[in-house]
C-alpha cells in the first residue's frame, strides 16, 4: 500500500501508528514502512524524541530478528543436519577452511546457498569455512566442499 508523505508531525504520528500497529507481516511491508519512516525522520516530520520513533525503532529491530528466525525455520523444513554430521564434515577436511585452506582458523558452518536466498539447513548445503572467509563470502554460492573433494583437496 503506497504511503503518502505527511505534511505535519501529527500526520506522521497518525500514519506511523497505523503502520506500526497493523501487524506488518511481510518483508516487503517492512521495507516500505522502513523507507517511509527513515524519510520522515530525515525530513524532521518525526523527531527522535517522539514515542512513535522509539516504538518503531524497536519494531524494526525486532522484525529483522523475526524474519531471520522465519527464514531459518523454513530452511530447516527443507532439510536439517545433525551435530555428528557437522563434526564428520569438519573431520573430512581436517578442521581446515575449504575455501582458503589456512589451518588454525576458527571454523564456522557456512550455508553454500545462503538461507536468505532459499537455501536449506541440510548437510549437503553446509561447508566448513573460517570466520574470515565466511564474512567475505556474501551471497556467493560456490560449493568449495565439492570442489575440494573433486580435486583431492588441492587448487
Amino acid at each position: 500500500m503506497p504511503y503518502n508523505r505527511p505534511h505535519s508531525k501529527v500526520e506522521i504520528d497518525v500514519a506511523a501508528f497505523t503502520w506500526a500497529t497493523r501487524g506488518l507481516s511481510t518483508e516487503k511491508d517492512w521495507a516500505e514502512w522502513a523507507k517511509e519512516f527513515v524519510y520522515a525522520v530525515a525530513t524532521g516530520a518525526c523527531d527522535e524524541n517522539s514515542q512513535i520513533h522509539k516504538y518503531t525503532s524497536v519494531r524494526l529491530l525486532n522484525s529483522s530478528a523475526v524474519m531471520r528466525a522465519k527464514r531459518l525455520k523454513d530452511a530447516k523444513g527443507k532439510g536439517k543436519h545433525t551435530k555428528t554430521q557437522w563434526e564428520a564434515l569438519k573431520l573430512e577436511f581436517n578442521g581446515v577452511c575449504v575455501r582458503c585452506q589456512i589451518p588454525g582458523g576458527k571454523i564456522q558452518k557456512d550455508h553454500i546457498l545462503p538461507i536468505y536466498l532459499g537455501g536449506s539447513d541440510s548437510i549437503e548445503n553446509i561447508q566448513p569455512l573460517c570466520v574470515r572467509c565466511n564474512c567475505q563470502k556474501g551471497p556467493e554460492d560456490f560449493n568449495w566442499k565439492e570442489y575440494r573433494r573433486a580435486n583431492n583437496g588441492k587448487d
